[in-house]
């Protein structure tokens, strides 16, 4: 923040702070670009936050920006959603700056204004002001963790001397306000909130979620013990760092106990009541939003419920290592590249084994024939569309699509290994693209057998976007096979690729069953075609569930008495 001298600063004078004058500044605002429109968003909240206005008037300022401030907030988080990988390129970077600053100069604007109301005005206006610190500096954090950043110091320290602060007004403490998004807290509970999200491993989480756990603790967080004397968890007041085990603050004045348990027993009634309304003995599939609730849940209640420990030693192995990414191109690797049409194949095994069950399906299936194509317009080139050209803007898509098939091995540096997995480094300008939750197939870059894993988390480690990544191992090998469902979740779809990890014989040595994320579920019977067969599993239990793959664990069965012929739509890569 600028220094204040005679009511001016950064270039913002008192009479340009005035509502009206505010709101004329925001209607130049080029929302369309919102990373560019959060830039100088961002610099007139700095600009006002420097200057020496009566609290009123800094009130009135500040809610008058508010609502410009959630907006780019909501764009900026959907520009986030469609990043296809990190480490990302310099133009997705910009939007993080730009998040970032937003929040980092709206707190600070608020948090000035927050020490001029000490023991002056309304304890609800003191409580707004509280809040609005509390909620900006929570969201600088959020920032930082969606895009896999360690956290500033700064917002930590923000968050912790502006929580100190209410323990001598009780009045304004016990006040209810309304956050960025009109969320009704506590200042309590937003501070509550903020340990919540850093407590929930914000680096293990997917693409986004970060968000959808900052939204979903805001009625939690009133649960979150505080200043008890238990609790695994602990904050050092006086500092500029999150939570940690209480054990490492032992003697600190400033510690603060944290108990998470409560929350997770709410996390504990919320998965009942889902398992109560959608049984998997009930036959019905479970919506697709539900199950990615439930998943989510299960793996806050493992962030929640529980002090983390290692279990495994690390030991340094520096080296190359190459990967492949998703579940297509790790099919692809371990085929070598072989086409994949298996409904064909499905025929050509149905002969050669005389199964005459499938045979009469096949049989009876009536041949595909593809409508005659029928013109009635002629598409337009956008590049030749004047009103694409009116309506477009400057501003630079923030990611670029990622390929579908990117089965080509990337070369990336190992740092450390231990017996379940290992962490690599990703530099910038490294061709692949990585989320949480994707399978990996990897190796020595001198050519050793490919291991099967998945991303469990991934951290900024330096100032250029270099990643370190964390690999659990699923399986030191893998059978790629093709799988369709013909009973339950997903029954008469398209065939998929699937693997099964270890590779070995699925009816002969128990192993689990890698299929694509959310298209089967606990109950599906899937037909598994083989290099020269076909067996039928029943998936009986949801071992790992990503936004990219999921992985059972099943039992042979037999066929259904209906069985649906294969389809014949082309595949997509998964």
């Amino acid at each position: 923040m600028n220094g204040t001298d005679g009511g001016r600063g950064g270039g913002l004078t008192a009479a340009e702070a005035r509502p009206e004058r505010l709101r004329e500044w925001l209607r130049g605002l080029p929302l369309a670009q919102p990373r560019r429109a959060a830039t100088l968003l961002a610099e007139r909240l700095d600009e006002l936050g420097a200057l020496a206005l009566r609290p009123q008037d800094a009130i009135a300022a500040l809610e008058t920006l508010t609502p410009a401030v959630g907006e780019l907030e909501g764009a900026l988080r959907e520009e986030l959603r469609r990043i296809p990988g990190f480490p990302v390129g310099p133009t997705a970077r910009t939007g993080l700056v730009a998040r970032e600053a937003l929040h980092a100069c709206a707190a600070a604007a608020w948090a000035r204004l927050l020490e001029a109301l000490e023991d002056k005005g309304a304890a609800r206006t003191r409580a707004t002001a509280a809040v609005r610190v509390l909620d900006h500096a929570a969201r600088w954090l959020l920032a930082r963790y969606a895009h896999y950043q360690p956290p500033d110091p700064a917002a930590w320290r923000l968050l912790h001397r502006s929580f100190a602060r209410l323990h001598g007004d009780a009045e304004a403490a016990a006040r209810a306000a309304h956050d960025l998004e009109g969320v009704t807290l506590t200042p309590r509970a937003a501070y509550a909130r903020a340990l919540l999200l850093a407590l929930a491993n914000p680096y293990h989480l997917m693409l986004g979620e970060a968000d959808t756990v900052y939204a979903w603790a805001a009625p939690l967080a009133g649960r979150l013990t505080l200043g008890g004397e238990d609790g695994w968890a602990a904050v050092d007041l006086t500092g500029e760092a999150g939570p940690v085990p209480v054990e490492l603050l032992a003697g600190s004045a400033g510690t603060l106990r944290i108990d998470p348990e409560p929350v997770a027993a709410a996390l504990r009634d919320r998965l009942g009541e889902i398992l109560r309304e959608h049984p998997p003995a009930a036959g019905r599939a479970m919506p697709l939003p539900v199950r990615r609730e439930r998943d989510l849940l299960l793996r806050l209640l493992e962030a929640w419920g529980r002090r983390p420990r290692r279990h495994q030693q690390r030991a340094a192995v520096p080296g190359r290592l190459a990967i492949v990414a998703g579940l297509s191109n790790v099919h692809a690797v371990l085929t070598g590249g072989a086409p994949f049409a298996p409904a064909e194949q499905e025929a050509r095994i149905a002969r050669a084994t005389r199964d005459l069950h499938l045979l009469r399906v096949l049989d009876e299936a009536e041949p595909h024939t593809p409508p005659p194509e029928r013109r009635t317009f002629r598409a337009i080139d956008p590049a030749a569309d004047v009103w694409q050209r009116v309506y477009e803007t400057p501003e630079e898509p923030a990611a670029e699509i990622r390929p579908a098939d990117e089965s080509e091995p990337s070369i990336v540096e190992s740092a450390d290994v231990s017996a379940g997995g290992l962490a690599a480094e990703i530099r910038p300008g490294a061709p692949v693209r990585l989320l949480v939750g994707e399978l990996l197939a990897y190796r020595g870059a001198e050519g050793d057998g490919w291991h099967v894993g998945t991303v469990r988390w991934m951290r900024q480690v330096a100032d250029d976007g270099t990643l370190r990544i964390g690999i659990k191992r699923l399986d030191r090998s893998a059978r790629a096979v093709a799988v369709r469902a013909v009973a339950g979740t997903g029954s008469g779809g398209v065939y998929q690729r699937a693997l099964v990890v270890p590779d070995t014989d699925p009816l002969e040595r128990p192993a689990a069953l890698v299929t694509p994320a959310y298209i089967y579920d606990v109950g599906t019977v899937l037909l598994v075609q083989m290099e020269s067969r076909i067996v039928y599993l029943r998936l009986t239990k949801a071992l790992e569930s990503t936004a990219r793959f999921a992985r059972y664990l099943y039992e042979p069965t037999r066929a259904p008495a209906t069985l649906p012929p294969p389809p014949r739509e082309p595949m997509r890569a998964v």
